[in-house]
């Protein structure tokens, strides 16, 4: 793509990274969205949750991209991702019904989203030379996530109930 055609498209690079940012995010929130439903009808595993965003942070180069954007300066172009990450959160807490009050079940989306999105986002930009560093395998933040997410969202196990 000229130069050219990327300022009539996109306004420019930051513009053309924005859009990408968002379309990554919408794919991410999509594949995320239907793990949340297997996880409710007992078909997943928290594990697979926490794989999903991972994969899509390290694989998918989102964190690179983030974090570039985040680090010259470009954050703003990350503010139209918000749509999307809103707009999951408002869909993850419909099909929450029976599972709390609006407040308690918004603060259980809103904290397992920022936890998993965090490490993820970690993981992938510093994760392989931490963990060389620290002597630990290739899982071992995912799974400690996986381990911990149960608690954020206040449940004993990843298919257990509430904590007491």
């Amino acid at each position: 793509m000229s130069h050219t055609n990327l300022i009539h498209h996109f306004g420019s690079a930051a513009g053309l990274q924005s859009q990408l940012m968002r379309q990554m995010v919408s794919e991410l929130t999509t594949t995320i969205e239907s793990a949340v439903m297997r996880l409710r009808a007992g078909k997943a595993e928290m594990k697979d949750f926490v794989d999903i965003v991972f994969d899509a942070f390290d694989r998918g180069g989102a964190a690179r991209l983030a974090a570039w954007m985040a680090l010259t300066g470009e954050s703003k172009h990350l503010t139209p991702i918000g749509d999307v990450v809103r707009d999951y959160i408002d869909s993850v807490e419909r099909g929450a019904d029976g599972e709390g009050d609006a407040a308690t079940v918004h603060a259980k989306v809103t904290s397992a989203t920022l936890f998993v999105t965090v490490a993820a986002l970690g993981d992938a930009i510093i994760g392989n030379e931490l963990r060389k560093m620290v002597g630990r395998e290739r899982d071992a933040v995912r799974r400690l996530i996986g381990s911990l997410l149960p608690a954020v969202l206040g449940y004993t196990s990843a298919g257990g109930g509430p904590l007491k």
